[in-house]
């Protein structure tokens, strides 16, 4: 990858005739501040804050056309582009060129009004990422030796768990190389008389199964057996969540004889 492109779903935007310009910005969520305004008191109480969307704004150049009616084809298909077949704006795929290892699920969000320069233009492209994280290309269990790694990405090789049989009590070890808490998914498989998972102070148990997959998808927070719902099967409010660095989940229960699967997908601020 060149360190001025940008990607959109994995396609190079000077497939479209367009091009970067320079000095654009990579910008910080706003952040969202609730307070209370106590009578009598200086000042506002701090109940916490939280980041909101991320917004981009884009500067484009169009590479020149021959005239101003491939100009306009071109501006055409990338529009195309940007929408559903319903002309809706749809979820891309955003990856910069000198972040190659990360991507932001955005959605294109306002106008753009090129400004035409005969055979050439410019224009704004205005995104907006409603998740404003971004997250590693590849979840904790697609890398391996042979996964396409960017070479300067910071990240564990082996920090997921894939189709690990359990018979018996047993801690193990995950690695979140990101930067903020993310919540796992656990795909579990076999049987189990009781079985417990903790990790970080948490935990949460699944009462007797035989010959049952259960999928306990945190980041969504749902529940599945044998793939339909069912939420009422996990017994504990809490769901587990890996701090950055190392974490320890520990598996405790009778009768065990499943296949574990854990995975989750490093996340950035």
């Amino acid at each position: 990858m060149n360190e001025t492109d940008i990607y959109l779903d994995d396609r190079n935007i000077k497939e479209f005739g367009l091009y970067l310009l320079q000095n654009h910005t990579h910008p910080i969520p706003n952040t969202r501040d609730n307070t209370i305004e106590i009578q009598g008191q200086n000042g506002l109480l701090d109940m916490g804050s939280t980041l909101g969307s991320r917004l981009f704004n884009l500067p484009i150049g169009i590479v020149p056309q021959k005239n101003k009616y491939d100009l306009q084809h071109s501006i055409r298909q990338f529009t195309r582009f940007l929408l559903d077949v319903y002309g809706k704006p749809r979820n891309i795929k955003l990856v910069f060129g000198y972040e190659p290892d990360k991507y932001y699920t955005v959605k294109y969000s306002g106008s753009i009004s090129p400004e035409r320069l005969i055979t050439m233009g410019v224009l704004d492209l205005p995104f907006i990422a409603y998740d404003p994280a971004a997250y590693f290309l590849y979840s904790a269990n697609e890398v391996n030796w042979d996964t396409d790694i960017p070479i300067l990405s910071d990240i564990s090789w082996i920090s997921g768990v894939k189709n690990v049989n359990i018979t018996g009590n047993q801690t193990l070890e995950l690695v979140n190389d990101g930067s903020v808490v993310v919540r796992p998914k656990f795909i579990i498989n076999g049987s189990a008389n009781t079985l417990t998972f903790s990790m970080n102070g948490k935990s949460f148990s699944l009462p007797s199964f035989s010959n049952v997959t259960y999928e306990i998808i945190g980041e969504n927070y749902s529940v599945l057996k044998n793939g339909v719902n069912n939420f009422s099967d996990k017994q504990g409010k809490d769901w587990l969540e890996l701090l950055p660095g190392i974490n320890s989940l520990t598996i405790t229960g009778t009768g065990l004889n499943i296949n574990l699967t854990v995975d989750y997908r490093n996340k950035y601020m």
